[in-house]
């Protein structure tokens, strides 16, 4: 990469185009998850650019685009959710980031019409490892993020002075056919969507291959129901939210797992589960 000025763009639908397997290996371009998760992610980007006037940018060097931030606004709650914050360059990974940040940042201070005429109350981030970790924990903590849940997946970004962000317990209606059932909800902002879900389903097959389960697209469900999701990965046992986590989260993982014995193993395998396989010993 050169050492030329960097210019920033709003995501428009030309821009879409131009992102599509922005962030994707090379060696994953004909992988059939990724052209669904891609697929996905484009019907995403779309949909999100009909509700708001803006929903990221891109960093430009010359006519190549070198790095994007991915947001949504939540209008009930005036926060913005960054979905991504990707560069490609290592060297200059940290500079890229840092600009496309600070327009964000700039954006939301605006009124917006979906807030009721007023900015944001902050940005909020769940920095994850996708498609490799790119250090987004440690690049918002060094600019002005404040982590509140204290494991590395909550942070945010106070746009008016005191506000203090407070995770709100999750309620997810679900249908009572679905009771039964567990829900694994796909986040379609990203490319790797499809085959983290894939991932997710046979990590419960591997638990308790008699479990019944569903595969949901939050934004193409009611609005309720798409407004609630975050992080890669989100699953829903009966009408218990699990959470929101990684597939090596051993601690997600273990509470998975418990959830998973407490409803469905029959009583006479419950107290048999106890010298099963713990969830570190689980294939991934």
């Amino acid at each position: 990469m050169n050492d030329k000025p960097i210019k920033i763009k709003d995501i428009d639908d030309d821009i879409v185009k131009n992102l599509e397997g922005f962030c994707l290996p090379k060696d994953k371009e004909d992988d059939p998850f990724f052209i669904e998760g891609t697929s996905l992610w484009r019907r995403w980007m779309k949909e999100n650019l009909k509700k708001f006037d803006t929903i990221g940018k891109v960093a430009y060097q010359d006519s190549e685009i070198i790095g994007s931030i991915q947001y949504v606004p939540k209008s009930k709650p005036k926060l913005v959710e960054i979905k991504c914050v990707y560069a490609e360059d290592e060297r200059r990974r940290h500079e890229v980031k840092k600009a496309l940040l600070k327009e964000t940042i700039k954006e939301f201070k605006k009124p917006k019409s979906y807030f009721g005429n007023t900015g944001a109350k902050a940005l909020v981030a769940f920095p994850h490892p996708v498609p490799q970790d790119l250090g987004n924990a440690t690049f918002y903590k060094t600019n002005g993020f404040k982590e509140i849940s204290g494991n590395g997946y909550i942070f945010y970004y106070p746009l008016k002075k005191g506000y203090i962000f407070q995770q709100e317990e999750v309620k997810i209606p679900i249908e009572d056919l679905d009771k039964d059932k567990v829900m694994i909800y796909c986040n379609s902002s990203c490319p790797y969507c499809v085959k983290e879900m894939r991932d997710a389903l046979e990590l419960i097959r591997d638990m308790n291959k008699d479990v019944p389960i569903k595969l949901v697209i939050p934004f193409e469900e009611p609005e309720k129901l798409s407004t609630v999701f975050s992080m890669p990965v989100c699953m829903v046992v009966g009408d218990e939210v699990i959470g929101y986590s990684l597939l090596k989260d051993e601690l997600f993982l273990k509470k998975l797992k418990t959830v998973l014995d407490s409803k469905y193993l029959p009583p006479t395998r419950k107290n048999e589960s106890l010298n099963t396989k713990t969830a570190d010993e689980i294939p991934m």
